[in-house]
């Protein structure tokens, strides 16, 4: 007897896991249930039957995972990757994975609407064609990232600062970290206001002014 488990993967952006071992479980546990469903069918139709046979072996056959939306470009030490190898890969080998979106992913690979997933095993982080790409992104990617942070990362010698140089100014709350892809220095881009209007001003994190 034979039961085929289908599982169906949406992956919006980021890679998930094909089947669990949670789901996995799940169809595992429905399995004797099945099996003794079908048991006691095959006995009301031979009652007549001096013994019934033992029932074959249960065999679990886990189809590949099939994918909705829009679907990742994956990357594997630096080569193209079939996602459905993604149940190939071993958690404990894998070193990074890095997640490319938008523009960037798009440059690398123009097919790739859902994103760009790249996943570099343990052994391979040195390897040309690892390297090779690793350069090549770095190329697509800005110069320079951002993310908002919390107000409270500034120091108190920052508030000083601005309190210094822009008596008449206020803070908005927000605060956004930019970060130098080649040094990664920070510098902290914090939005004030005066006269009702919006402008930023440049920190290093210690609370020095930079520019406006």
């Amino acid at each position: 007897m034979v039961f085929r488990a289908f599982f169906t993967l949406p992956i919006p952006m980021l890679n998930q896991p094909a089947s669990s071992p949670r789901q996995l479980g799940r169809y595992l546990l429905a399995a004797p249930l099945v099996v003794a469903l079908a048991l006691g069918h095959a006995g009301a139709r031979a009652q007549t039957a001096a013994a019934i046979a033992p029932p074959a072996p249960l065999r679990v056959v886990l189809d590949a995972p099939r994918i909705t939306g829009p679907v990742p470009a994956y990357f594997m030490n630096g080569q193209r990757l079939d996602p459905l190898d993604l149940s190939k890969i071993e958690p404990n080998d894998i070193a990074s994975i890095n997640v490319l979106g938008g523009d960037a992913a798009l440059a690398l690979a123009p097919d790739a609407m859902g994103g760009v997933i790249l996943i570099t095993t343990k052994g391979h982080e040195q390897a040309p064609v690892v390297l090779a790409l690793n350069e090549q992104v770095e190329k697509i990617l800005p110069p320079q990232t951002e993310r908002r942070v919390e107000m409270y990362v500034l120091v108190p010698k920052a508030l000083a600062t601005i309190t210094a140089r822009y008596p008449s100014a206020r803070l908005s709350g927000e605060v956004v970290e930019v970060t130098t892809r080649a040094t990664r220095e920070i510098t902290y881009k914090v939005q004030l206001i005066r006269a009702k209007r919006p402008f930023y001003i440049y920190l290093t994190p210690e609370g020095e002014f930079i520019s406006e």
